[in-house]
């Protein structure tokens, strides 16, 4: 059996927000800037700037840098140069990279529109049933699930998401309040049923999360999560062959799914053709490195300047 939760903590008191709380941001956007599902959504059809080549090569083309070495810190939480290195083709990805995409993801959503929900990423959770977990206790592994959620818990929250990565494979649970409806996103085969493929997990997840609401007091959203029943949905660019894809499809898919079903979704790659696949790995380490929540930004700047210019000085052409 597995869980989604983080290491398990004590859970710390919960903030309760006001919407006039949530829609503050210490930088106004004005006009279109607003919404980062308009603006700031990754365009796979976009090639590499000089910038994001510069960073990426830095990473993936620099094999005498140590591993060990962190590139990427927020609140505590680090990603050395081998995790993110996994961005590279060919490479099933790290869940960690998928941890710190949801705190990415999480900083973008207080950029969004007003008319747009408002999504929460809890980062990816570890298996409490895999030996790495000790106590296994229904109180503790509600405090791990509390404590996966409270980096990014705001009391207006529409949706709920959670990227899910075992080895050799990944997909996204959304549950959505407005829409009341819980959500499987996943690239990989879908012959087998949903209770063969995924075991309790949804089951457990919705339990988990009417149990915090209603520790919030929300009562009634409580309840209504508990009756959700998780559905897999379809979509066309799902290519269940392409299983060292299928980290990448997910960071894709919880940058790009609203919550609503599918109605509409279009998530800007396709089967048919895996060049916007292959660029997103890029493009998603590249963001992660650059990301203004990064607290190692100034050293990404420098060391990525200072590699380009030493390899431009042995090879002037």
């Amino acid at each position: 059996m597995k869980v989604f939760s983080l290491k398990s903590q004590g859970v710390k008191e919960v903030k309760q927000y006001n919407a006039s709380r949530r829609l503050a941001r210490s930088i106004k956007p004005v006009g279109p800037l607003r919404s980062p599902y308009l603006t700031q959504l990754i365009d796979p059809s976009d090639g590499l700037s000089v910038l994001e080549k510069r960073v990426t090569n830095w990473v993936l083309q620099n094999p005498n840098a140590p591993k060990d070495e962190a590139v990427f810190v927020k609140d505590g939480f680090e990603l050395t140069r081998g995790e993110i290195a996994s961005l590279d083709i060919g490479k099933h990805i790290s869940k960690r990279v998928i941890d710190v995409w949801s705190i990415i993801l999480n900083h973008n959503e207080k950029f969004r529109s007003e008319e747009s929900p408002l999504r929460v990423f809890a980062r990816s959770m570890d298996c409490v049933a895999n030996g790495d977990i000790v106590d296994v206790s229904k109180a503790n592994v509600k405090n791990m699930f509390a404590n996966a959620l409270l980096p990014a818990w705001d009391d207006m929250a529409d949706d709920f998401n959670w990227g899910k990565a075992e080895l050799n494979w990944a997909y996204v649970l959304c549950v959505g309040l407005k829409s009341r409806r819980c959500d499987i996103l996943d690239s990989s085969s879908a012959k087998e049923k949903n209770e063969d493929r995924y075991g309790d997990m949804p089951k457990r997840v919705v339990r988990l999360l009417g149990d915090f609401l209603e520790q919030q007091r929300f009562v009634f959203k409580g309840k209504c999560v508990r009756e959700m029943v998780a559905k897999r949905i379809t979509f066309p660019w799902r290519d269940p062959k392409a299983t060292f894809d299928y980290g990448v499809a997910t960071m894709r898919h919880m940058e790009t799914y609203m919550g609503d079903g599918g109605k509409g979704w279009n998530s800007g790659v396709s089967r048919l053709n895996l060049k916007p696949m292959l660029l997103l790995r890029c493009k998603y380490c590249a963001c992660i490195l650059l990301s203004p929540v990064n607290a190692l930004l100034d050293k990404v700047y420098k060391e990525s300047e200072k590699l380009e210019r030493e390899r431009k000085e042995k090879d002037p052409k």
